[in-house]
């Protein structure tokens, strides 16, 4: 951890955790997502609002899960989520552009319910965190 002084009182505090702690815990966060995702649940700890019956008859004649509403019909999606880490940050996105406008037209309801997948709810937070504190850990401990 290095611990620059710019000028009294401020201080700059900057700390390098490595790319593969950062892609470890982004993956980790990607796996949360799709796992809550999976269950039919928000970033808010709400059930996903209900499919349309005609989109439920579609998914159903192609012997996909229809309840709960899991934003999957093949996985293409959850798939394409991809983590871009560096030595202090993990980026979260879609590799797909399709799969990326199809994400978002679900987060933000546009011709559609809105159905906030691409986030977390407070316990995931709270875990990604921990996560975070015992890399920052390991880091002062070695010096980095």
């Amino acid at each position: 951890m290095k611990i620059d002084t710019i000028s009294v009182p401020r201080t700059n505090l900057r700390f390098s955790v490595g790319a593969s702690a950062m892609k470890k815990i982004g993956d980790e966060a990607v796996r949360m997502m799709i796992d809550r995702t999976k269950k039919g649940i928000d970033i808010d700890g709400m059930p996903f609002a209900s499919y349309s019956p005609q989109y439920v008859k579609y998914k159903g004649e192609a012997g996909r899960v229809t309840d709960p509403v899991n934003l999957q019909f093949n996985g293409e999606m959850h798939r394409s989520m991809l983590v871009v880490a560096t030595n202090n940050n993990a980026n979260i996105s879609y590799g797909d552009r399709q799969r990326a406008l199809i994400a978002l037209y679900h987060q933000t309801g546009n011709g559609q319910p809105q159905r906030k997948h691409f986030g977390f709810t407070s316990e995931q937070a709270r875990r990604i965190m921990d996560m975070l504190t015992t890399a920052i850990r390991k880091a002062v401990k070695s010096g980095k």
